[in-house]
């Protein structure tokens, strides 16, 4: 399917340490990165990139294995580890000059950015949380409703998945139709739009592969520094019905960041910037303007 890209959409790949990332940039001001999560990619922020340009230099990157970034050797799982993510943020950062910023995250990139801002507390100012995901979500047995964590670490996900449009369609549309609260989260443009990045080489292997390097049951994404409370400003966003990262995992935010807040946002499921995107532009232009 055709569709037009936003008018802020310019594409550009920089080449960080043997992988060529996409990212979107626009406005000026303070930096701003924003790290989407799964399933997506940078047009996940397609509500907020545009507000926020008003007053930072938004930048919006696809991680890597997602979009347009480029994808690695498939068999190399641990070039999805959060660790590495959590790097390609820093040479991002270091190849466009950029000292300091501000972070917006969602979903695996609040995990890329629980990373960051432990190894590279100089290089950030503030932080916004949605839904974060902390070392305790990735600790203990895997429920029934991680289903697809042990799913996607299958052999043959990636053929099950791609192996029709309407397959790949049905795969996706689950996550937003079971964590999703005010449906539909997507239009059926919108969906269209997801799926067609999906169909695009690769990406499907991309997704997988996040889970394969952190979500499975032999996985170690987190390590003893992951566990300290970091002292950098922290505003966390909160999902009231959110089913995939509840609520209830807010009870721990004091055991890793010693300098928050947290406000929690009704009528909403796991995709706030999607769901609630006025109310996210609100709160988040509120505490980074402070």
């Amino acid at each position: 399917m055709e569709y037009e890209l936003p008018e802020f959409y310019s594409p550009q790949l920089i080449e960080l340490d043997g992988v060529k990332i996409n990212y979107v940039r626009k406005g000026s001001g303070p930096a701003l990165l924003l790290l989407h999560g799964f399933p997506g990619f940078w047009w996940d922020w397609r509500y907020l990139i545009e507000p926020l340009s008003r007053h930072f230099d938004v930048i919006v990157p696809d991680l890597r294995g997602s979009g347009d970034s480029e994808k690695t050797d498939p068999a190399r799982i641990e070039d999805y580890e959060i660790g590495q993510l959590a790097e390609d943020q820093a040479r991002l950062l270091e190849a466009l000059s950029i000292e300091k910023c501000h972070i917006m995250s969602h979903d695996y990139g609040s995990m890329a950015a629980h990373k960051f801002l432990r190894k590279y507390p100089e290089k950030v100012d503030k932080c916004v949380m949605l839904d974060p995901v902390m070392p305790v979500f990735t600790e203990g047995a895997i429920t029934p409703s991680d289903w697809y964590a042990l799913f996607n670490a299958l052999d043959m996900a990636e053929t099950l998945i791609s192996s029709t449009r309407k397959s790949t369609e049905a795969y996706y549309r689950h996550f937003f139709d079971s964590w999703g609260h005010k449906q539909p989260v997507l239009n059926e443009e919108e969906f269209e739009v997801l799926i067609d990045n999906y169909m695009k080489p690769g990406n499907i292997l991309g997704g997988l592969n996040y889970d394969r390097a952190n979500l499975t049951p032999e996985s170690t994404p987190w390590s003893p520094h992951d566990y300290q409370p970091t002292p950098i400003e922290t505003k966390v966003l909160w999902a009231a019905q959110d089913s995939s990262i509840t609520i209830d995992a807010s009870r721990h935010l004091h055991e890793f960041y010693s300098n928050y807040t947290l406000e929690v946002i009704e009528d909403c499921g796991h995709f706030v910037m999607l769901e609630q995107p006025e109310v996210v532009l609100d709160k988040a232009l509120t505490f980074l303007w402070n």
